[in-house]
């Protein structure tokens, strides 16, 4: 807990050491003496006789609130749990109003699952000491079992916005986002604080749990990779208390991914032609174009779109939350099962600098090394493909010509170690209103022409003309995304984009896009979220199964997860151009 040394009005300018003399020579009065004595036997852990010491300062020094918080804390450690609260509620007494009883009255009632009693205490304390860590981190969990969301998501954002990298309040969050429905979203959380302190418990088991009970198994089959969090859980030193109970689940899991074999007999079975063998994918009718030229290499490899769509059936939109299996998940792990012991309620309120310098360092990166330079990742960058332009009004092909003289290829910027925890502020656009689509096709055919030619100014300011005529033009306001983010202006192109995927939430190619700007923007965990979502809707899409796989592998270290998009990219394209850069990777990580 956090205290703070405040002693009685008479002796506030004594030293705690001189107070330690007088004691020694029996010159010190009797109300702070006892104070000095009930403070030494609850940093001993003495609660039962701090509370006797204590008590005498307060009955000889009725009007100092520290005499009263102390008495708090040493009620709170014997387990006196009703004398502990009116302990530090005569701390908050007017004239008294130690703040820090604030913080610690909060945390006796949230121990006691008071939480909007807590929540109370500990707003007010955040008021009093806006830069302590501990509390916003303490109210966002009571606002958290109150189930009030939104208010946790913004205290647990205080918190980190004190110690960037805490896994703890970057785990609460993913709590937040398992609440609200949105498990990719909280799997992104969970690997982020894993990334800023690696075993971090409860992210281990609650990314393992939502990735078995919450996440969608299809396309890809998440059940091994939330057996391996479970082994690396079980792995903990100590043992976690729960061990038991993950032991059954991950032995339940193990089992069901490995079935016993059907004994063997001697019955003849009909051989069964195979229905499902991969299918060599060739190049979409829509796509196919002749006489292609070297693609710009500062251009998006996703293509600008007609204004006339082609009429192609989108799936349905699969529901936010994913109906778990039959089995019960069991509850997520979250930060209030293990409160302060008491002997550390006892300690100065942190510094300013200290919580500046609670921090955790980012990793070093790696060396390159073999296994490196044969990443996909690295290998796909050669040789991209060429782009398309897709004419307004029409459905006809033409290929995007280089500018000549062709720029030099722009990638994406460099992140520092650790940046893969940054997260994007989502916009959340509403539907703009419609306007004048014929004055609005004019100027979106001249930044169509302008964009092809490569005069990226051009066709930014010929499309945002467009938009100002007819604000919801989708063709208009996915083109302006893809320029912007070709000219790197990417906080204006994820705007862009973010409005295109508001007008039509189902476009795979404006989902597509929108992923590959956060990622350049180094919003590497949305940027997954933004695929893992598409491929839910459309588990065909090579390009975003690649996309994914390259994310997990450079950006947030997930092999486990690149391996199986990695196979899904050779199932559905067994002759993809890569497929042989591919197969050599996953040889060199099996």
């Amino acid at each position: 807990m956090l205290t703070t040394k405040m002693w009685a009005a008479g002796w506030r300018r004594i030293s705690p050491g001189v107070l330690a003399v007088l004691l020694l020579t029996g010159c010190t009065p009797p109300g702070p003496r006892a104070l000095l004595e009930g403070e030494g036997l609850l940093q001993r852990g003495q609660y039962a006789q701090a509370v006797e010491k204590l008590q005498t300062a307060v009955n000889l020094l009725p009007q100092n609130a520290q005499a009263w918080n102390h008495l708090g804390l040493a009620l709170h450690g014997a387990g006196r749990h009703d004398e502990a609260v009116r302990a530090y509620r005569q701390a908050l007494a007017p004239g008294r109003n130690l703040p820090v009883a604030h913080f610690n009255l909060g945390c006796l009632l949230l121990e006691r699952q008071d939480y909007a009693g807590a929540a109370e205490e500990l707003r007010a304390f955040t008021v009093l000491q806006p830069r302590q860590l501990a509390a916003w981190l303490k109210l966002g969990t009571a606002q958290l079992r109150l189930r009030q969301f939104d208010l946790a998501e913004k205290s647990f954002r205080q918190a980190l916005a004190l110690d960037a990298k805490n896994a703890e309040a970057t785990t609460s969050l993913g709590l937040v986002q398992v609440y609200r429905g949105k498990p990719a979203e909280a799997a992104g959380f969970f690997i982020a604080a894993l990334q800023a302190q690696p075993n971090h418990p409860p992210a281990l088991f609650n990314l393992a749990v939502v990735s078995q009970f919450y996440l969608p198994q299809r396309p890809v089959d998440r059940r091994p990779f939330a057996l391996q969090k479970y082994r690396e859980y079980l792995a903990l030193q100590p043992p976690p208390p729960n061990r038991a109970q993950v032991e059954e689940l991950a032995r339940r899991l193990e089992a069901e991914l490995n079935p016993p074999k059907p004994p063997v007999t001697n019955a003849v079975t009909q051989a069964v032609a195979p229905t499902n063998l991969p299918v060599v994918a060739g190049v979409p009718a829509t796509r196919a174009a002749t006489n292609a030229l070297p693609r710009n290499p500062g251009v998006s490899n996703t293509p600008p779109v007609t204004a006339q769509k082609s009429a192609v059936k989108t799936p349905d939109k699969l529901l936010a939350a994913p109906t778990p299996p039959a089995s019960n998940p069991p509850p997520l792990m979250t930060n209030l099962a293990r409160l302060e012991a008491p002997s550390n309620r006892v300690t100065p309120v942190e510094t300013d600098a200290a919580a500046k310098t609670n921090t955790v360092a980012g990793d070093k990166p790696e060396k390159g090394s073999f296994l490196d330079r044969i990443n996909p990742v690295n290998l796909f960058r050669r040789t991209p493909k060429p782009d398309v332009l897709f004419n307004a009004g029409t459905n006809t092909v033409t290929d995007a010509p280089a500018a000549t003289p062709a720029p030099p290829a722009v990638s994406a910027p460099e992140t520092p170690p650790g940046s893969s925890s940054r997260r994007y502020a989502y916009l959340s656009p509403p539907v703009p209103a419609a306007g004048n689509q014929p004055a609005a096709l004019a100027p979106f055919d001249r930044g169509l022409k302008a964009h092809r030619q490569g005069k990226l100014t051009e066709a930014v300011a010929a499309y945002q003309a467009a938009l100002k005529s007819n604000p919801a033009f989708f063709e208009a306001n996915y083109n302006l995304g893809l320029a912007l983010h070709e000219q790197d202006d990417v906080p204006a192109a994820l705007s862009a984009l973010e409005t295109a995927l508001a007008i039509d939430e189902k476009s795979a190619d404006a989902r597509y896009s929108f992923s590959q700007a956060l990622r350049k923007g180094g919003y590497h965990l949305d940027a997954a979220n933004e695929l893992e979502r598409l491929l839910a809707e459309r588990p065909e899409e090579t390009r975003a199964h690649l996309a994914l796989a390259n994310l997990y592998v450079e950006q947030l270290s997930l092999r486990a997860l690149a391996r199986e998009h990695y196979l899904k990219v050779l199932e559905l394209e067994p002759r993809h151009p890569k497929a042989t850069d591919i197969r050599f990777w996953l040889k060199a990580n099996q």
